[in-house]
């Protein structure tokens, strides 16, 4: 029967950056946590309240969905440029 050897290396996994870019990377998660929470909750503000289901809310609306799919679709590859540049 073979016998199978795993060697595990013991390197640190800590990612060591300049302050300016922890910066960054803190900023641009603030923006990415911020803007996906309140982007959300305006859609689904105009979803859930007939009121506010006129045209410049629907304007506004898809502002906020393009806003998010940026936020969701975008703003994480810029925060992993920072860390591996």
């Amino acid at each position: 029967m073979p016998t199978f050897q795993i060697e595990f290396s013991h390197k640190s996994s800590f990612v060591s950056l300049p302050n300016s870019r922890w910066a960054y990377i803190i900023l641009y998660l603030v923006v990415l946590i911020g803007g996906a929470l309140l982007n959300g909750l305006f859609l689904w503000t105009v979803a859930k309240c007939p009121a506010l289901r006129r045209t410049v809310h629907y304007l506004l609306a898809c502002l906020a969905a393009r806003d998010l799919m940026t936020c969701v679709a975008v703003v994480p590859f810029v925060i992993s440029s920072q860390v591996w540049s």
